[in-house]
């Protein structure tokens, strides 16, 4: 078959038909020509080719196109309208923003605070009210927080924030109030810092509680002008701590009064301190101990009076047992009595020594029932009666040997000893004292009743200072008493007993010492503890807690 060059295509392997533009001699030239018929379609070119458009898309093409002209037209015809819509919509923006940060609190420090956005808004509108309000309300608020902190003691911050206030708000009364306030705050601050110097001072030097330069009162003054003050507070804290301690080895010591005392300083400085309560329970409890065992030794006593045990044997006898309750409570009328009553037994046994001619243990038993408090009428008596009893001797006495020179310096001295021994000058001054009286009359009247009687008199009026200077913590009295009854009878039975007491005295002084940052001090109290007792273990413990201590500090 001959192949037509007009001819169609033949059908693709589908069936269908490809599509063709035909020959440019076949494009109409002038008046629209009727579409050819299908047997007289041209043939397709031999390359493919895009189908022209239709009639309905030139239509869709050309509506678009009038479109955009319109938009470009009203564009160019609306120009500065447009132009002002593009600012203010960017100014709504930062607004926001801003507002945001305000009320975050993001207020003036950083990029996205409220302040440097409320200022970038006003470089573009300087009269945007919305921005002025905000920066206004940026100023009141760090206003606010100024004032704030000035409140909480925070002086340094509230310091900061005032200059960022008045930099915002450009000054105004309400400032000018807060730089006032922050001045007063400055000086009270200076005065608290001086007040607070003084009272740590007084803390180091054991000045803990009563009177108006101790630490105590000088932390509430502090307190007072600036409550928040955490160093006075605490100092109290630190101070209720220390008198806890006070008041938890007064109880050991039995010394109650002193365990009251700070127990009270305590309650004062610190209501409701948590260890009160247990040790006012440990205070009653041995208050009660006290009384209870203060009881049985009067009872004792009494039972020792009764039988005539008055002065031996030692450490069991009923001034041992009288002098025992009043080393606790000074005012135990039942064994003050029972004193005065052993007092007025020992005047009978005085009786006894001046009928025997004992003038020297007679002129004792007076010395010590004086001092025990017998009733002075009987005293008076019984010393008229040993003076007759030492004149009696004086004459029986030889007398060749003492020249009239002699038997004035004895009288002198004799009386210079006794108001010495009363004084309760033993052993000093030299040559003053009874203890070196009454020997110089010895060396002249080996044989004089007088000197020989205030001689055995010195031994319990020793002991007696021992007794009282303990009572009142006098421990360089008691330690000078320890020194006389040494000096005149180092054998007597009571010594070793008032060495230790006394030791033992000296080192629990030590141990308060070493509390309270005094480490020089305990030494010299282990020293006199060592001097009383040296062989006792427990002194070598505490000598070496101060040398940690001090070691520490």
């Amino acid at each position: 078959m001959s192949s037509d060059p007009n001819a169609p295509p033949p059908p693709s392997a589908g069936g269908r038909t490809e599509p063709t533009l035909g020959r440019m001699d076949d494009l109409p030239t002038g008046s629209r020509s009727p579409r050819p018929s299908a047997s007289r379609a041209t043939p397709a070119r031999p390359s493919a080719a895009r189908p022209s458009p239709s009639g309905g898309a030139w239509k869709t093409i050309a509506a678009v196109s009038a479109f955009w002209v319109l938009v470009f037209v009203l564009m160019v015809a609306n120009r500065d309208r447009l132009e002002g819509l593009l600012p203010e919509t960017l100014l709504n923006t930062q607004l926001t923003h801003a507002d945001e940060a305000l009320a975050a609190g993001r207020l003036a420090e950083g990029a996205d605070s409220a302040l440097p956005i409320y200022r970038a808004v006003l470089e573009t509108d300087p009269d945007n009210a919305r921005a002025l309000a905000g920066i206004n309300a940026v100023g009141h608020a760090l206003l606010a927080k100024a004032q704030a902190a000035l409140a909480a003691g925070r002086l340094e911050e509230a310091k900061a924030l005032a200059v960022q206030a008045r930099t915002v708000l450009q000054g105004g009364p309400e400032i000018d109030a807060l730089d006032a306030g922050i001045s007063a705050a400055e000086g009270r601050t200076v005065e608290i810092n001086a007040v607070l110097e003084q009272a740590l001072a007084a803390q180091r030097a054991g000045r803990l509680a009563g009177g108006a330069d101790s630490a105590a009162a000088l932390f509430q003054r502090a307190l007072a002008t600036d409550p928040g003050s955490g160093i006075a507070r605490k100092g109290l804290d630190e101070i209720a701590a220390a008198l806890a301690q006070r008041a938890q080895e007064a109880i050991r010591a039995r010394r109650w009064g002193a365990a009251e005392g700070a127990l009270n300083d305590i309650e004062r400085l610190r209501p409701g301190y948590a260890g009160v309560p247990e040790l006012r329970a440990q205070l009653a409890k041995g208050r009660d101990a006290e009384r209870i065992e203060a009881e049985q030794l009067v009872l004792k006593g009494e039972e020792q009076l009764a039988a005539g045990q008055l002065t031996t044997p030692p450490e069991a006898n009923a001034r041992a047992s009288f002098e025992a309750v009043l080393r606790h409570d000074r005012a135990n009328p039942r064994a003050l009595a029972g004193l005065r009553q052993v007092g007025a037994a020992l005047l009978v046994q005085a009786e006894a020594a001046l009928e025997g001619a004992d003038v020297g243990r007679a002129s004792a038993l007076i010395a010590e029932g004086e001092r025990l408090g017998a009733p002075s009428a009987e005293v008076k008596v019984m010393r008229s009666r040993l003076r007759e009893a030492e004149e009696r001797v004086a004459i029986a006495g030889e007398r060749d040997a003492i020249l009239p020179e002699d038997a004035d310096a004895i009288a002198r001295d004799l009386a210079l000893a006794d108001a010495a021994l009363r004084a309760g000058d033993l052993i000093a001054p030299p040559g003053q004292s009874a203890f070196d009286l009454y020997r110089g009359v010895l060396r002249i009247d080996r044989d004089n009743a007088i000197a020989r009687a205030g001689l055995d008199a010195i031994p319990p009026r020793a002991k007696a200072q021992f007794d009282e200077a303990m009572l009142g913590q006098r421990l360089g009295e008691a330690r000078d008493a320890v020194a006389a009854l040494m000096s005149v009878a180092a054998d007597d039975a009571d010594l070793p007993a008032m060495r230790s007491q006394l030791a033992a005295a000296y080192l629990a002084l030590a141990e308060s010492q070493i509390q309270f940052g005094q480490f020089s001090a305990a030494g010299r109290s282990v020293t006199r503890a060592r001097e009383l007792t040296p062989d006792d273990p427990a002194i070598d413990a505490v000598a070496q807690r101060v040398q940690r201590a001090a070691g520490r500090g």
